[in-house]
């Protein structure tokens, strides 16, 4: 093959290789294009876009096709989307095209109500996907679970995005409680009894039970051993340290010493500074704000808090205080609120509630209630104060006399005849058991106060086996 044609073939290869190319083509008009999008005109942009996929040939159309299909997405078009990107070859997408196209074909089916195509196509590699594109997936995942009947799901999909989309809170939040309340309270009080103890749906479901009118079923927690007790480390046993202590240098204490909450603030403070002086090794520096009645005033507080250099930010008190310091978008120093907010919403990551919900009271009340009464059923006075309970009298029997008391040993004497009333002691004696009803266990049985022996309706004599606390008698 001589030299000119060589370079002839040369040519004719790189016009194919050209033709072949999967980027759009970027010119003049591909920029005009980029500018009608990024000023909103999205109308404009999809027919620009589209004007320069039918110029183009080969793979070249098919970035400028879902280009255009994304602008009329944006101008609220999905039919005319669903209609640019019918052509789109998605094999021939590089880049991040391939999961671009699949976020727009989810959010077409899910319009078109297939729900589960839209679950399919939405569930994406994170990795792959910028932090943009992962809130969108994780938005269409969870719109998908709402019309699937997965509202739990949905539900965590939506708690997920509260970090990816930081910027779009409120609008997630409110979408979040939406789709909780609309679950019936028993369905709810069910996840609750199934779902980790940490999980972040928690609090949400527990406010959807309050809007609801519902108290969620709770068990109060108890801590195992105390705030600062000496326990060995993990990895090295000689290592002792003390039990739920962080070490940190400065800390800020936000509290109401003015004002309608000036008495509760003292007394916070009172037993802060007790608590402080009271332990022995090293202490951070202390600083205490006065924080005025307002929402403003303390996150003024919190704020010059961060700016003096400090670590920690214990408080504020009031709910609307603890509401707004936590719903800032921007908490550099984590905060243990001393209250709980007005909506309900759990602090973000780092930041923590110490408070006792009126729910949480009532809970802890009723637990403590229903211990006490299994208590009384389950045990008798003998178990619980030591000594063998007196034999116990109905009205049908005698009198006791007036010389006998429960706390001397011995039978109460014979009912007196007389109307004086007897003055010589009680004779020793055998003490009579005295049975009562116990419906601790399966059917209703008697049993001795003392000795716990059981008596059924042929039960014959029996002597009281507690020989330590009673004398030896004949149960007739």
């Amino acid at each position: 093959m001589d030299r000119p044609a060589l370079r002839v073939l040369l040519v004719v290869m790189l016009l194919v290789l050209a033709g072949c190319a999967t980027g759009p083509a970027r010119g003049p008009d591909a920029a005009l294009a980029d500018q009608l999008y990024a000023a909103g005109n999205f109308r404009a942009a999809a027919a620009e876009y589209q004007r320069l996929a039918g110029a183009a040939w080969g793979a070249a159309k098919d970035p400028l096709l879902l280009r255009a299909g994304e602008s009329l997405r944006e101008e609220g078009d999905l039919d005319g989307a669903a209609a640019a990107i019918a052509k789109v070859r998605r094999a021939k997408l590089d880049g991040d095209g391939p999961l671009r196209y699949d976020l727009l074909t989810a959010e077409i089916a899910l319009a078109r109500g297939d729900a589960e195509r839209a679950l399919v196509l939405a569930t994406v590699d994170p990795s792959r996907a910028n932090p943009a594109q992962a809130s969108r997936a994780g938005e269409l995942r969870a719109r998908a679970l709402d019309r699937l009947g997965r509202p739990l799901d949905a539900a965590a999909e939506r708690v997920a995005l509260l970090d990816l989309a930081p910027g779009e809170r409120a609008t997630i939040e409110e979408d979040l409680l939406r789709g909780l309340i609309a679950v019936p309270a028993t369905d709810l009080n069910r996840a609750l009894g199934q779902i980790a103890r940490g999980d972040r749906r928690r609090p949400w479901i527990e406010r959807a039970l309050r809007a609801q009118g519902e108290t969620a079923a709770r068990v109060v927690g108890r801590g195992s051993r105390a705030v600062g007790a000496l326990t060995p480390d993990q990895r090295d046993q000689a290592i002792w340290g003390r039990e739920g202590r962080i070490g940190t240098d400065r800390v800020a204490l936000l509290l109401p010493l003015s004002g309608e909450l000036a008495g509760a603030g003292m007394a916070i403070r009172d037993g802060f500074l007790a608590a402080y002086f009271d332990d022995l090794e090293r202490r951070p520096a202390i600083r205490i704000y006065d924080v005025a009645p307002g929402p403003e005033a303390a996150v003024e507080a919190y704020r010059r808090a961060v700016a003096d250099g400090h670590r920690r930010v214990v408080g504020p008190l009031a709910r609307e205080q603890v509401q707004a310091v936590l719903r800032q978008e921007n908490l550099p120093i984590p905060v243990l609120a001393l209250n709980h907010p007005d909506d309900g919403a759990p602090p973000p990551p780092g930041s923590q509630l110490f408070g006792l919900l009126p729910e949480e009271e009532a809970a802890f009340v009723a637990e403590q209630a229903l211990a006490g009464a299994r208590g009384a059923r389950r045990s008798s006075p003998a178990a619980r104060t030591g000594a063998c309970a007196p034999p116990r009298h109905s009205a049908r029997s005698s009198s006791r006399p007036a010389a006998w008391s429960p706390a001397r040993r011995g039978s109460p004497p014979a009912a007196s005849t007389s109307a004086a009333p007897s003055t010589t002691p009680p004779r020793p004696g055998p003490m009579s058991c005295s049975w009562r009803c116990d419906r601790s266990r399966r059917g209703s049985r008697r049993r001795c106060w003392c000795c716990g022996m059981p008596r059924g309706r042929s039960t014959p004599p029996r002597t009281c086996t507690e020989a330590s606390r009673c004398r030896r008698s004949t149960v007739t």
